[in-house]
């Protein structure tokens, strides 16, 4: 989801995501819930809205998300390349 900049709100489903997902949201990258046990209808209703009513917010998420992935945005595309060059 950083590699394509996808706005994300986020909803951990095991332990081992928590910590993942808390990153993101501190950089600004998604919006984290919280574990699934403890998310409400109405935090996710929020969090659409909030997104559907900021989208110069929405924008610095996709933003931040990207920059997460840095250098290697570059290199997964010449990877790509090199995958379908391979198929044809």
């Amino acid at each position: 989801r950083c590699y394509l900049g996808l706005p994300t709100i986020i909803i951990s489903v095991a332990n081992n995501q928590k910590e993942n997902c808390r990153s993101l949201a501190k950089e600004g990258a998604a919006i984290y819930l919280g574990n699934q046990e403890e998310v409400e209808i109405s935090s996710i209703v929020n969090s659409i809205n909030f997104m559907l009513r900021n989208p110069e917010q929405v924008r610095k998420m996709v933003k931040e998300s990207m920059k997460i992935m840095g250098d290697s945005r570059s290199g997964m595309e010449e990877f790509c390349k090199a995958i379908l060059q391979i198929q044809t």
